[in-house]
């Protein structure tokens, strides 16, 4: 297992497609700052947390790349004759692919907000920005585990590179409407929009609570059905 997880991290490091969607969400958040519709660097912060619906599309072609690849590259059947379980596999690469989708949740606000300070300054304190940043990004891991572990699992079933990616940018696109159009609360999506707010983490627990159960549940059908597979 633990060198499966090396291995993992090692591709992790070497592998250019979460670098290519983030540098494509940066040139699009990018060209808002420089025609100036972006007040300030906190400005930028808000809404770009607020609207997650481009965070979490990138997720969903991440998805595709780094998960549904392994399977249809023959990856994971050439780990299955190494001797590997299909849990130890399957968790090693979860891993991998969980890594990307905080990397871009890390990355992507905080650079435009400190190009947004670099353009058009701060309203207040640039160390509370700061500080503001790295709460709402400790608020936003359990929700993008939940939604991460969701579009892993379109992954497993599908298996195909290109078909999973759209169908993950489907499921992404209908949940987010879906989302807005009833106006829920508690989701995972709505910790994600509201955490930059000074919200009291109790507020936050049943958005918290429902991004884990969504998850184990996500992980656990996954391995379940990767087991009824042939590879």
């Amino acid at each position: 297992m633990g060198n499966l997880i090396k291995a993992e991290l090692c591709r992790f490091r070497k592998e250019k497609s979460m670098w290519f969607i983030l540098l494509v969400l940066l040139c699009c958040s990018g060209m808002a700052v420089f025609l100036g519709n972006y007040k300030s660097a906190e400005m930028a912060f808000r809404n770009i947390t607020r609207d997650y619906m481009p965070l979490v599309i990138a997720w969903a072609v991440y998805a595709g790349l780094a998960a549904a690849g392994e399977f249809s590259g023959g990856g994971f059947a050439y780990k299955i004759s190494a001797g590997y379980s299909r849990t130890e596999i399957l968790a090693a690469l979860f891993v991998h692919y969980l890594l990307g989708c905080l990397a871009l949740l890390f990355l992507y606000p905080a650079l435009t907000t400190l190009l947004c300070a670099a353009v058009q300054g701060v309203e207040g304190s640039f160390a509370y920005l700061l500080y503001r940043m790295a709460v709402a990004f400790v608020r936003s891991i359990l929700p993008t585990v939940g939604i991460a572990a969701c579009l892993f699992f379109l992954c497993v079933l599908i298996r195909k590179k290109a078909a999973a990616m759209g169908v993950c940018i489907g499921v992404t696109l209908f949940t987010g409407m879906l989302n807005n159009s009833l106006e829920l609360s508690g989701t995972p999506y709505v910790i994600l929009a509201e955490a930059w707010a000074e919200i009291p983490a109790a507020e936050l627990l049943p958005g918290i609570l429902i991004s884990l159960l969504l998850g184990a549940a996500a992980l656990a059908v996954s391995l379940w059905r990767a087991t009824l597979t042939e590879f």
